[in-house]
């Protein structure tokens, strides 16, 4: 007769084996959030030294004076160092000439980079810092815009709770629009179906901003967006957004669908 202890433990391994068959999503760790992927939010963490990322997603939006546009997006990032993530992305609209009154283009091109100032700690959350340059490459563009991010991260038991304040400086403005714009955003991600599952996590953010113009409201908007992972390396996402308070061009709604691999 096998020894009891022995006959536990080979027990334990083969319900291990058993649960690790029946739910292989558990192994599977969710990635870095992404700005604008699905929402805006995005977390104080550059991608690894050495990891790569390509995405694609198509978006339409509808704005309050019954304007709409679609597009698809490109992105490409990459962990260039330790603690440092550059990366470029252009999204192509239609109605680029109703959009670039709000200093909206078609096929701008995006160039990033994102460091990491500190890691999450007892003491504090992990903070990161992003510079953009959004170069004049596309139609009805009007000048290169530069932004600056400083961004938050906390980690909670079952949640994490994120924070950015940002700055855009136009370069080349029209008349009445606002040069140096404001705006911040508050949101947090969970995996709603418990900490077992790791292959998903849901989010919500509040975003607040100047307005374009000088003597614009202010905008509020709102934005909820679930991220799952399918195998190891590729994320699918979808997300959809309201400016529910500013000017009467705001977003009325938007969503988007789209996918990340990261090799």
């Amino acid at each position: 007769m096998m020894p009891r202890a022995p006959l536990a433990a080979v027990t334990a391994a083969l319900a291990a084996a058993v649960a690790g068959l029946a739910f292989p999503a558990a192994a599977q760790e969710i990635s870095n959030l992404e700005a604008a992927r699905p929402v805006a939010m995005e977390d104080a963490a550059p991608l690894e030294r050495g990891t790569y990322s390509a995405s694609a997603d198509y978006a339409y939006a509808r704005r309050l004076d019954n304007v709409d546009y679609a597009g698809p997006a490109f992105s490409l990032a990459a962990g260039a160092l330790n603690g440092f993530e550059i990366g470029a992305e252009t999204r192509l609209l239609t109605n680029p000439t109703m959009n670039a009154a709000r200093g909206i283009g078609s096929g701008d091109l995006d160039v990033h980079a994102l460091a990491a100032l500190r890691a999450e700690s007892a003491d504090g959350p992990a903070l990161a810092l992003r510079g953009d340059a959004i170069l004049a490459t596309g139609f009805a563009s009007h000048g290169t815009n530069v932004s600056a991010e400083l961004i938050a991260t906390r980690s909670f038991a079952s949640f994490r709770l994120h924070g950015t304040a940002g700055a855009l400086y136009v370069g080349s403005t029209r008349p009445e629009e606002r040069r140096n714009r404001l705006y911040a955003l508050v949101g947090f991600d969970a995996r709603p179906f418990g900490p077992w599952r790791t292959d998903t996590i849901a989010m919500a953010d509040v975003i607040v901003r100047q307005s374009v113009t000088t003597g614009g409201k202010v905008s509020v908007g709102l934005e909820l967006g679930l991220r799952h992972r399918t195998g190891l390396q590729t994320m699918f996402y979808a997300g959809m957004g309201s400016e529910v308070a500013g000017d009467r061009d705001r977003i009325r709604y938007r969503g988007l669908l789209g996918f990340t691999h990261t090799f």
